[in-house]
């Protein structure tokens, strides 16, 4: 996989605009999107929520809209959509430590992308809940998916700080990094798209790893090396 690598303030901001206009699709655009979230929802349990899609970026901010979800799985889907839809979604992705270990969980087997991999904790899409005024709150949008996806309270987290934004070539799509240093407590997922979370020690993460690099998500196994971990 190709990458495009953007180093970044530890305080990044996220500012989200409203659409300079409505898409305009055809019906039998609009019906292709339909049949295809259909088809989606009969394997799995989805809910269209919204997500936030980049127009632009720098090292000190992003500006994005917020887009439908079932959008982005139809481009995602069906790629010649891209053309039409645009959409470039926008997650964070954590490195959570405690002390001289590093969280991993293993992704389930219902998630979109990457299933039965291992990858650094938290990851998830941005969405609006966190939206104060028209930016971002990341940091309490990063304490969330900490206690969804790996069980730590927000209390135990003691720092957050943001280090690139990772564009991803193939998937076209964009991750927000982060390190974050936790308290050390008892780790469980409350989420279905994980079905094992673990940690690793600093100085075994290079045998972790190589033992088999195709059952990491290659953006976790990227974020190890862009902090000298790897």
């Amino acid at each position: 996989m190709s990458y495009q690598t953007l180093k970044i303030k530890s305080q990044y901001r996220v500012e989200v605009v409203d659409p300079l206009e409505e898409w305009e699709l055809s019906d039998e655009v609009q019906a292709h999107i339909e049949r295809i979230w259909r088809a989606e929802l009969v394997t799995r349990n989805l809910f269209n929520g919204s997500l936030l899609s980049a127009l632009a970026y720098n090292k000190d901010q992003l500006t994005g809209i917020f887009v439908p979800y079932k959008y982005f799985i139809a481009q995602l889907r069906d790629p010649s959509l891209r053309s039409i839809l645009k959409i470039t979604p926008v997650s964070i992705s954590g490195m959570t430590l405690f002390e001289d270990h590093v969280i991993f969980a293993k992704r389930s087997a219902y998630v979109t992308q990457f299933p039965h991999c291992y990858e650094l904790a938290p990851s998830g899409s941005i969405d609006n809940e966190f939206l104060e005024g028209t930016q971002i709150n990341l940091a309490e949008q990063i304490r969330k998916e900490l206690y969804e996806e790996v069980g730590i309270e927000p209390k135990r987290v003691k720092t957050i700080k943001f280090f690139a934004l990772i564009y991803d070539e193939e998937l076209q799509s964009i991750d927000l990094c982060a390190e974050i240093k936790a308290v050390p407590y008892s780790l469980h997922s409350h989420s279905w798209e994980y079905s094992q979370v673990i940690t690793i020690p600093k100085s075994e993460l290079a045998g972790f790893t190589k033992l088999d690099e195709a059952r990491f998500v290659p953006l976790s196994l990227l974020m190890l090396e862009q902090r000298k971990l790897l």
